[in-house]
């Protein structure tokens, strides 16, 4: 899918390499999303969920947290191929990025253009779940991925929010296009 996105880069984030990454999110987002299409459709859905990245990110398995993750990644892939979707480069911004719920726009950071290639395209998929509306208090708290795992196996309230927290969906959704679980056909 091609990344129509408007992109304003800076000296640190050319446009090239945030197209690039912004490719890459969108085909993450894509096949996290047929992964879920996918296992919503099997008769072992709940085996299936077990055994793969999503037990890892969501630990205990529901229809209810499937079909939410799968509308989620479903408003993940259309915001990061909308054409109206605006992606801001600001070289003065220490973070890795911001957005807003239900603006189609990403102002990404100084902590972006140094991060390694997986983190930059985690975190484009990142951005574009809080424009799908989902975050969480203390967000912070949850950063990366062995803190968002740890936070959402540390009670069951906190594994329903793994579904709301960003980083959660982002690496997760990084997992399924590294192939680290088997893609249904």
């Amino acid at each position: 899918m091609p990344a129509t996105a408007q992109i304003t880069p800076s000296p640190l984030m050319p446009e090239a390499a945030v197209r690039k990454h912004l490719e890459l999110a969108i085909q993450a987002s894509l096949k996290t999303q047929h992964r879920l299409a996918a296992l919503l459709a099997a008769p072992d859905a709940e085996t299936q969920w077990d055994q793969g990245a999503e037990s890892a990110w969501f630990l205990q398995y529901s229809d209810r947290k499937l079909r939410k993750l799968l509308q989620i990644f479903s408003r993940v892939a259309e915001i990061l191929q909308h054409p109206n979707l605006k992606i801001v480069c600001d070289d003065k911004f220490p973070k890795y990025g911001e957005a807003h719920p239900f603006i189609k726009r990403i102002k990404l950071g100084k902590a972006w253009a140094e991060a390694s290639a997986s983190e930059r395209t985690q975190s484009l998929v990142h951005e574009a779940s809080h424009i799908a509306g989902r975050s969480i208090i203390n967000e912070g708290d949850w950063y990366g991925q062995q803190d968002s795992q740890a936070r959402a196996a540390s009670s069951w309230m906190f594994n329903m929010r793994a579904t709301r927290n960003a980083d959660s969906l982002g690496y997760y959704a990084m997992d399924i296009a590294a192939g680290k679980v088997t893609l249904f056909q």
